[in-house]
């Protein structure tokens, strides 16, 4: 099957990414991998949050001609800054459904069969915003594999430019 992993993660266009996290998620299989094991763990300064209920973990899977996609809301568990994200327990079953038909899928059809998984979320501006110096980063965490740094430490200013850059400006929590 072909492995894509797709983490949106509000880093489209971040040069922060960490190449070699990358390169060990593309050797999983999003079929495969059991999402009870999938947690984002985003750091971020006082001044910039998540928006609740933004995170979202899609999964993809074809065959050429039959295409499966689903979106899961994740659970966002937050504390001084640190965001927990992880798939609810009901959606844990529904993403195990939809794996049982992609590999159905595969067995038929194992060059035509396609997967990709990825996590978007929204930040916003809390009060006067972040101090611009402070770090953002983000970490992954998927089986085996253990915590992993997907995106390198940097500064907020920098990742704010980058997503404005990407087309993603942010702005005012409005909650």
């Amino acid at each position: 099957m072909g492995r894509i992993w797709v983490l949106a993660l509000a880093l489209a266009g971040c040069t922060a990414i960490d190449v070699a996290t990358v390169n060990k998620l593309n050797q999983l299989d999003p079929i495969e991998a059991d999402p009870a094991d999938f947690e984002i763990i985003a750091h971020l300064p006082k001044g910039l949050e998540l928006v609740p209920e933004s995170a979202r973990l899609k999964i993809e899977a074809s065959n050429g001609s039959d295409s499966l996609v689903e979106k899961y809301l994740l659970d966002q568990v937050a504390e001084n800054g640190r965001y927990s994200l992880s798939l609810t327990d009901e959606d844990v079953e529904r993403m195990r459904e939809l794996q049982t038909e992609a590999r159905a899928w595969e067995e038929q059809s194992p060059d035509d069969t396609k997967g990709s998984l990825g996590v978007d979320v929204g930040v916003c501006l809390r009060d006067d915003g972040p101090d611009l110096q402070e770090p953002v980063s983000i970490d992954i965490s998927v089986g085996s594999f253990g915590v992993l740094p997907l995106l390198h430490p940097i500064p907020a200013e920098l990742y704010l430019q980058e997503l404005k850059s990407a087309g993603q400006p942010v702005g005012p929590c409005l909650f």
